[in-house]
């Protein structure tokens, strides 16, 4: 099953509890699986949340969801290096991810509340960028992807 994103049901997935928010589409071997994840999902997930500044946002903002590499996990993927995608068709790989790492998040809260496509949503990639020099610097901010909506693992 694969899910083509529109604005609009991006959009309308910021109300609708049981939509598809994110794909994750696994190719380590010859046999390609898709996985859907609704926002009841990613909420069943260890959280993380923290604060910090961006230089999309105005001021502080306090961010939540859980780890990238903990949804990489839920599916069993074994890969390393992760592409995913924006609604705009922005994509990027991600530095290689390991099950311990903790950053980045994908955020499905901005000060608890969820948020739209045209808030950066319904899902970011984020990294506590306030809290390490490593994380303020160009290769991370190109991978910090809102709109998110799409994963490939291979």
């Amino acid at each position: 099953m694969t899910v083509q994103p529109s604005l609009a049901f991006a959009e309308s997935n910021v109300n609708n509890p049981g939509d598809a928010l994110l794909t994750a589409e696994v190719t380590e071997s010859a046999e390609k699986t898709t996985h859907v994840f609704g926002i009841e999902h990613l909420d069943a997930l260890p959280q993380t949340s923290f604060e910090t500044s961006t230089i999309w946002t105005e001021g502080v903002v306090t961010f939540s969801g859980p780890a990238l590499s903990a949804v990489i996990e839920s599916i069993g993927a074994s890969s390393k290096t992760i592409r995913a995608f924006a609604l705009n068709d922005y994509n990027m790989v991600i530095a290689e991810i390991g099950s311990s790492d903790a950053y980045p998040i994908v955020a499905t809260r901005m000060d608890g509340e969820r948020f739209s496509v045209r808030e950066r949503g319904p899902l970011w990639l984020v990294y506590p960028y306030d809290s390490h020099p490593d994380f303020r610097d160009e290769r991370v901010y190109a991978q910090s992807i809102w709109q998110l909506y799409k994963l490939t693992l291979d």
